[in-house]
């Protein structure tokens, strides 16, 4: 079983314009393949760098053009030792467009844009042949926009990324976009490199578990891009869903990989109580830790997940069951302790009381029901605020509740009484170190379901900017729509507005405006203005400032 991937990078077109060719889309693909051979454990023959100024490989000719593409393509993916590997990429730079037929197409150096459906690679045509070769990991990453494109940008209203995205969902495959639906892709000429490869080559030597390198990628691309217009923000689309937890390149896991791994062994163990899964993630650290203490400890836990079983009579499933470990568990003698003992016992040996104490929040002398959160929450704040009751709503998924609570502390915050409303200019001068409480409360105890930092990058996908101010029309109604805010092109009201973990992403909060503008001001909102005006100085001002205290 072979890793294999397919690399493109294609500068010049044969049919588009001068301006509309491409830089560093070459230089990007070079180095995405360096990375796979010399820190992902892919083999030097089966990355296959196709660019302007590629050279044949194994008799296949590697030059960008949609014949050669399709050859190389299935060469691979039906060879014989590319069967069943761990990983499958398939990695594009370069233009994209929409088809007459309705179908996603990648620009190949020969495409002509006005006969797309003979002469460029159609997106399907490339999730096939990943899904031919039964790959534990299929990855589609498409740098497809650039701030020169033919016509609209590439990857932007002329592609059909919801095809896109129910193609990946159908087939289980990872897919990570260089921007958002209706975005740009820009290349950075002090960088030699598009500003998204750049952050993801980069992003891979801190984080390989998705939802860490995803957070990384939105970050660092919106950094690289936040002068541009509209800034670019990444995307990542992870198929099945549990992957989004899991490491995208085992061989390339980092330390603070590690931890992350650590900390969902031990929330699941502890917490959860759901062993299966806890011993998984434990396995799983144990064969990527390198550190001699990480791998002690996954074995110490693994041993005693063994013994809780015993003692609880919960067999083994049969797919964590192998020769060695069934010596384990039939040699140990039946232990008794509580899962919150069995995880500390010994707490200098496993990691150096890494599980104890002031990390993990557990008392070694605690029953399960009275062992306390793995983690302590901050909640901190400038002006003496009690954050406990907010915390607490939000853990017990009251959401609605929490919102009205959110909108008390926020106003006691700027020193203003209960009914009152804030303006622009307050929201602009929040105090940084509440909002950042208030958010990862939020962030936290939705799954970052829920939060302000989740509409800031719900606004910013929309076109908006981080200036406090109106956005207009179009983008405001397109972020009430993806919020769920907007119902069939109307602003729906407050007591219509349902959160839960299968809502919209950034529903909540609303700081509870519209329980407070039914309670006090008929006619206005807490911002000011009606429903509609009133929100929108709330988001876009909280937004701003959200941005401005992470700077």
């Amino acid at each position: 079983m072979t890793n294999w991937a397919v690399v493109v990078g294609i500068n010049q077109y044969e049919h588009l314009s001068p301006q509309e060719h491409l830089k560093f889309a070459v230089s990007d693909a070079e180095r995405v393949k360096q990375f796979l051979c010399n820190q992902a454990n892919f083999p030097k023959d089966f990355v296959i760098l196709c660019s302007d100024t590629s050279k044949p490989v194994s008799g296949l000719n590697t030059r960008p053009d949609s014949v050669s593409l399709r050859k190389i393509l299935r060469t691979l993916s039906e060879h014989p030792n590319a069967q069943n590997a761990e990983q499958a990429w398939f990695f594009f730079s370069g233009h994209g467009l929409l088809g007459k037929d309705n179908q996603n197409y990648l620009l190949t150096s020969n495409s002509d844009p006005e006969d797309l459906e003979h002469s460029a690679i159609s997106v399907e045509f490339v999730i096939q042949q990943l899904i031919r070769c039964k790959a534990r990991n299929m990855v589609l990453v498409l740098d497809m926009c650039r701030n020169e494109a033919p016509s609209d940008s590439k990857g932007s209203s002329r592609f059909n990324e919801a095809q896109l995205v129910q193609q990946a969902q159908q087939n289980g495959i990872i897919t990570i976009f260089s921007c958002s639906r209706g975005g740009k892709s820009y290349e950075i000429p002090d960088l030699q490199q598009g500003a998204f490869t750049h952050a993801l080559l980069e992003g891979l030597q801190q984080h390989t578990i998705l939802r860490q390198l995803d957070n990384y990628l939105r970050d660092k691309v919106y950094a690289l891009t936040q002068t541009k217009q509209p800034a670019q923000i990444p995307l990542i689309v992870p198929e099945p869903g549990w992957k989004y937890d899991r490491p995208l390149l085992t061989h390339c896991a980092t330390k603070a990989d590690i931890e992350t791994l650590k900390s969902q062994a031990i929330h699941a163990w502890i917490i959860e109580k759901n062993l299966d899964l806890a011993e998984q993630l434990w396995e799983l650290i144990n064969d990527l830790a390198t550190d001699s203490q990480d791998r002690k400890l996954s074995r110490e836990s693994l041993l005693k997940i063994v013994q809780e079983r015993q003692a609880t009579g919960t067999a083994i499933p049969q797919q964590l069951q192998n020769p060695a470990r069934e010596g384990l568990a039939t040699s140990l003698p039946a232990s008794p302790l509580s899962p919150a003992k069995l995880a500390l016992t010994n707490p200098q040996d496993l990691g150096k009381g890494r599980l104890a104490g002031e990390k993990y929040g557990l008392d070694l002398d605690a029953s399960p029901r009275e062992t306390q959160k793995p983690i302590e929450d901050d909640l901190s704040s400038e002006k003496g605020i009690d954050y406990t009751k907010l915390r607490d709503l939000l853990e017990a998924q009251k959401w609605k509740e929490a919102d009205q609570e959110t909108y008390e502390v926020m106003i006691r915050a700027v020193g203003k009484k209960d009914g009152s409303w804030f303006t622009p200019e307050e929201l602009l001068k929040f105090p940084c170190k509440d909002l950042k409480t208030i958010n990862a409360l939020w962030v936290k105890y939705s799954n970052e379901h829920f939060g302000f930092s989740v509409q800031k990058q719900i606004y910013v996908e929309c076109g908006a900017k981080l200036d406090g101010k109106y956005p207009g029309d179009e983008i405001w109604e397109k972020f009430g729509d993806r919020v769920g805010w907007r119902k069939d092109g109307n602003w729906l009201s407050y007591d219509r507005l349902n959160p839960s973990f299968s809502s919209p992403k950034g529903m909540f909060p609303l700081g509870g405006l519209e329980v407070v503008r039914l309670r006090f001001f008929p006619f206005g909102g807490v911002c000011g203005g009606g429903w509609v005006d009133g929100v929108w100085v709330c988001a876009s001002s909280l937004a701003s400032r959200l941005a401005e205290c992470n700077r």
